[in-house]
């Protein structure tokens, strides 16, 4: 059986929580899964109507189509390079990389539980979740914000920490952070001790559990421990937020991937990059 001729429901349970109990296939769940490896550039339009050209006003917003699975993006300052672009074998996303522009990349589009296929909630029903980026940054000091993980439904919003709930991996200057936030008590920043180097890759994965705990990894090792789990009847959303400084920076995806957290145990027939 090979990835095409999935299906059905598989009973796993692993070790480290990864999968308990039933777990939908992909083809049984429209669009619940994103995966971008090196320079595959999608379709794109602007998402106020699905079909006009994407547009590069601060918080405009538009919509990238990766073979089904959609990726929303919100400009923060103003872009005139206005989609992702292919380049070094892998995706620019940084869009313009100058000073004090960023862009937010939210998996699966849609801002509530009812339309974003890639969005869980809190205390279930469904599955746990995972966002993973491998990213390369070409001036890791001029990286203000490059936080991969999740975070409340709510309205976009140019600043990371103005978002009342998110539990994320952020790159900041070249050190790797876990920073939470809850019920907009303040962000809480933790420093994991790792650090990106310029022009190297490191892979920033978040995985969100169904009763809300949230586990952090970089390169595949767990970092922490971390104690951070979002309110039950939370709709959290699967996001990459990048901001810049002065000077600016290269931002690339050298992979990234979004769905539903059985991606990230061992099974012979999904063996992940």
């Amino acid at each position: 059986m090979g990835l095409g001729d999935r299906g059905g429901v598989s009973f796993v349970s692993q070790g480290d929580e990864s999968v308990v109990g039933a777990v939908l296939h992909d083809n049984q769940v429209a669009n619940g899964y994103f995966r971008s490896v090196g320079p595959a550039p999608a379709p794109v339009c602007h998402d106020g109507d699905g079909f006009s050209a994407p547009t590069g006003a601060g918080g405009d917003e538009n919509v990238a189509n990766f073979g089904g699975a959609e990726v929303a993006y919100h400009m923060i300052g103003t872009q005139t390079i206005l989609a992702p672009v292919p380049a070094n074998g892998r995706l620019v996303v940084g869009l313009d990389e100058t000073a004090a522009d960023g862009v937010e990349y939210l998996f699966g589009r849609g801002l509530t539980a009812a339309d974003n296929p890639m969005a869980m909630v809190a205390g279930g029903p469904g599955q746990g979740k995972l966002v993973s980026v491998a990213a390369n940054v070409g001036t890791v000091a001029n990286s203000a914000e490059l936080a991969v993980g999740f975070r409340k439904a709510e309205a976009f919003n140019a600043l990371l920490d103005s978002y009342t709930d998110f539990a994320v991996l952020n790159m900041q200057a070249g050190t790797i952070n876990v920073e939470t936030n809850v019920n907009g008590a303040g962000t809480v920043t933790l420093d994991t001790g790792l650090t990106m180097l310029d022009g190297v890759t490191r892979t920033l994965e978040v995985r969100v559990y169904i009763d809300g705990r949230v586990r952090f990894y970089v390169d595949g090792v767990l970092v922490g421990p971390v104690n951070f789990t979002f309110d039950s009847a939370d709709v959290i959303l699967p996001i990459n937020h990048w901001l810049q400084v002065t000077g600016g920076s290269s931002f690339e995806w050298e992979r990234a991937e979004a769905g539903a957290l059985w991606h990230a145990r061992k099974d012979p027939f999904i063996q992940r990059a």
